[in-house]
């Protein structure tokens, strides 16, 4: 497992761990679920240092979640408490941790990530479309026009040598494959970013398909960030009568793409990353291929670059 998946499921024990020691109330956790018993090994695995660290960027961000949900505080019924399997985020579920009472229609999530911001990593390929996958609507016969040369190229590398590296293809990487799709998925997305449900539907794919608590431990800062995305208006609710000790506004989605342009990074104009802007929000499309070995598929990392004022955001120091 790559250092940063491992380290991604330990953080979501941290979390767990978290919870169970703030909730004063009883706990239902199923200890032989496979996706348990893979987060406390991952956890178990780093050092005793690591461990430190995780927990208390952990403790900061489930203390200012349980702010927001008096049910987390407040006995009624049973309430259970799970880390979701890997494949939940491929239907639209991004949570990794669930807190759930069944009898009360009741639940929560908590997506949990160290060290990065990102929101997807998405593929594209010849044979997905992605305008179907992210928004429900087809691609247009132009854009496969567009993209067929780049899958020809990769397609005919790999049949003539299949031992082929990305870095062996050397300028050609960013010549032949990159610009061109960067360029082509670009113009797709403006031509279907013209209609306004398939905005709101891109967003959804991004977001997930249930509102979330977003915990990011950030290391280098030695904070943790909590991102509230309640898209769908079930975060926050009050339990017998007792109300939140802070209020979660509905978070609104964007309606119109102003541009798509390249990104900047630190040499200037970034030839692997473009730059949507939207109505109050930015999304940034990083394009990396995800092996060693030439594949006739890439990747794209997809992070917020800015979101609503209204969105809330909430940064406690560790010290």
């Amino acid at each position: 497992m790559a250092n940063q998946s491992l380290n991604g499921k330990a953080f979501e024990f941290a979390c767990l761990s978290a919870l169970i020691k703030f909730i004063e109330q009883p706990i239902i956790i199923d200890k032989t679920a496979p996706a348990y018993i893979t987060v406390e090994k991952d956890f178990n695995s780093l050092s005793s240092d690591d461990q430190k660290t995780m927990i208390t960027a952990a403790k900061k961000g489930i203390q200012q979640v349980i702010d927001y949900e008096p049910n987390l505080s407040i006995e009624t019924t049973p309430l259970h408490l799970y880390i979701q399997t890997d494949s939940k985020g491929k239907t639209g579920d991004v949570r990794d941790i669930v807190c759930i009472k069944p009898e009360e229609n009741w639940q929560i999530g908590i997506s949990c990530k160290n060290n990065h911001h990102a929101v997807k990593h998405s593929r594209l390929s010849p044979k997905i479309d992605f305008g179907k996958s992210w928004m429900n609507v087809k691609n247009t016969d132009q854009y496969r026009t567009d993209t067929l040369p780049v899958w020809n190229f990769l397609k005919n590398t790999i049949e003539e040598n299949p031992d082929t590296k990305w870095s062996d293809l050397k300028e050609y990487k960013e010549t032949l494959v990159y610009a061109p799709l960067l360029e082509a998925f670009s113009n797709e997305l403006r031509i279907l970013c013209k209609d306004t449900q398939n905005i709101k539907n891109l967003f959804y794919y991004l977001l997930g398909s249930y509102d979330f608590y977003k915990v990011i431990a950030n290391k280098t800062n030695k904070n943790t960030e909590v991102m509230i995305f309640n898209l769908y208006g079930t975060l926050n609710k009050s339990v017998n009568g007792i109300k939140p000790k802070r209020k979660v506004h509905k978070t609104l989605l964007p309606s119109r793409l102003y541009s798509i342009e390249p990104a900047q990074d630190k040499k200037g104009v970034s030839p692997t990353t473009i730059k949507a802007v939207f109505d109050d929000w930015s999304l940034s499309f990083r394009i990396h291929n995800a092996r060693t070995l030439v594949e006739n598929s890439l990747k794209f990392d997809i992070n917020l670059k800015s979101v609503p004022t209204d969105l809330q955001n909430i940064i406690s120091p560790w010290e």
